[in-house]
C-alpha cells in the first residue's frame, strides 16, 4: 500500500477529501492546526512546510493543497512568501523521501487572460491578477523540479469547488455559494456585479474521479495539467436566484437578489471547458448543497 503525504490537510479541501485519500493508502496529514479527523487510521503531524525536511514522515506521494488562498492577496502581495521560499522546505522533503508523484493544487484563475471561448487543458494560461501569477510560477517551479529528480508531477487546476460538509465549508468563507446563502439568511442578496459572468462550478464528489485516477497512474505521465472541472458553466446570477429561492422556502419569506447601482470589475468570463471527467448533474448537486448549507447556518443562529 503506498503511503502518502496531504499538506494542508485542515483547509477546506483537505477535509472534504481526506476520506477519499485514506482509501488509497497510508495517509500521513500535515496542517498547522490541531486536527480531528473520525478516521484514526489517519496519521497527523501538526507542522508546516519548514518542519518537512527534518520530521519523520514517510511519503511515496505528496498532495499538497498548502499555498496562500487568493483573500492572501487582497491587502498586499508583498506579505506573501515568494513560491521559491514557500516550495523550498517540499522540495528538501521530497528529495530525502525520493517521493515518486507530486499532485500540486493550482486554479482555473490562470486561464483569466485567454481569450479562447473553450477552455482545454492544453489551452496556454495568462495569468492576470497576483494570486494567479503566483500559482502559475509556482505551478513551472514544481514541474521543473519534477524534471530533475525523475519525479511525477501532476498540476491539478481547480475549477469553483463547493459541497462537502458545513463545518468544512466553514473553512472557507469566500466560496461563492455559501457567501451567498449568509447574505440570504441575512435578508437579502446584494451582487458586486451583473452575475451573468460564468463560472466551471463542481462538486467535492465530482472531484474524487480525477483523484483516484491521478493515484492510480504510475509511470505512464511523467509531467502533466489537469483543470479539475465539471465542463458545466453556470452564472453567478443563476447561482443567487437558486440560493433566494432555497432561502425563501427555509425562512417563508421572500428573499430578494439586488443588482448593483454600480457595477464592480467583473472577472473574465469562459464560455466553457472541456472536462477529463464531466459532472453532468452538477446543477443538482449544487442546489442540494446550497440548502443543506442554509439549513446548517439558519440552524446555528438559532
Amino acid at each position: 500500500m503506498k503511503t502518502i503525504l496531504l499538506t494542508g490537510a485542515n483547509g477546506y479541501l483537505g477535509r472534504s477529501l481526506i476520506q477519499c485519500f485514506s482509501k488509497q493508502g497510508r495517509l500521513t496529514a500535515l496542517a498547522r492546526s490541531p486536527m480531528d479527523f473520525p478516521n484514526k487510521e489517519i496519521k497527523t503531524f501538526k507542522g508546516s512546510l519548514a518542519d518537512l525536511p527534518t520530521s519523520n514522515i514517510k511519503a511515496e506521494t505528496v498532495i499538497h493543497f498548502a499555498n496562500p488562498n487568493e483573500s492572501d492577496f487582497r491587502n498586499s502581495s508583498d506579505s506573501v512568501i515568494k513560491p521559491e521560499a514557500h516550495l523550498d522546505p517540499l522540495f528538501r522533503f521530497c528529495q530525502k523521501e525520493k517521493v515518486k508523484k507530486i499532485i500540486f493544487a493550482s486554479s482555473v484563475r490562470v486561464y483569466d487572460g485567454c481569450q479562447e471561448n473553450e477552455i482545454r487543458e492544453e489551452t496556454i494560461p495568462r495569468p492576470t491578477n497576483d494570486y494567479a501569477k503566483w500559482l502559475f510560477e509556482s505551478e513551472n517551479l514544481v514541474r521543473n523540479f519534477g524534471s530533475q529528480n525523475n519525479c511525477q508531477v501532476l498540476v491539478f487546476r481547480f475549477g469553483n469547488v463547493f459541497g462537502g460538509l458545513p463545518r468544512d465549508i466553514e473553512r472557507r468563507p469566500s466560496v461563492v455559494p455559501y457567501s451567498l446563502c449568509r447574505q440570504a439568511l441575512a435578508g437579502q442578496i446584494e451582487l458586486e456585479s451583473s452575475g451573468l459572468q460564468k463560472r466551471d462550478f463542481i462538486s467535492i464528489s465530482g472531484l474524487e474521479p480525477y483523484f483516484h485516477e491521478a493515484l492510480k497512474l504510475e509511470g505512464e505521465i511523467q509531467n502533466d495539467v489537469w483543470n479539475l472541472v465539471s465542463g458545466s458553466s453556470i452564472s453567478v446570477l443563476e447561482v443567487a436566484q437558486i440560493v433566494s429561492k432555497e432561502a425563501s422556502k427555509l425562512q417563508g419569506k421572500a428573499v430578494s437578489v439586488k443588482m448593483p447601482a454600480q457595477l464592480a470589475p467583473e472577472r473574465p468570463d469562459h464560455k466553457s471547458f472541456v472536462a477529463r471527467f464531466p459532472e453532468p448533474e452538477v446543477k443538482k448537486h449544487l442546489m442540494s448543497s446550497i440548502a443543506e448549507f442554509l439549513r446548517w447556518q439558519n440552524a446555528s443562529k438559532n
